[in-house]
């Protein structure tokens, strides 16, 4: 689904700006990625990061994926 169409899901705010989340399982997990775009605007969508999937409960994945965004310093 993100391949065909990268901007699929919603986009995060905040921190987590420029990420996009998509729910799945019966909403119980989260993928979290962001996609890459050429210089004319067109989505790269087969270098697509996807940097988190995980459990919502309790917000887990998006503190995982807070972390791993300041680790890289995106």
């Amino acid at each position: 689904m993100i391949q065909r169409n990268p901007e699929v899901g919603e986009p995060l705010r905040g921190a987590l700006a420029g990420f996009r989340k998509l729910a799945v399982q019966n909403r119980q997990l989260r993928i979290i990625w962001r996609v890459t775009w050429e210089d004319g605007g067109t989505a790269i969508v087969d270098i697509a990061e996807i940097w988190a999937v995980g459990h919502r409960r309790d917000n887990v994945v998006y503190r995982v994926m807070d972390k791993r965004a300041k680790e890289t310093g995106d």
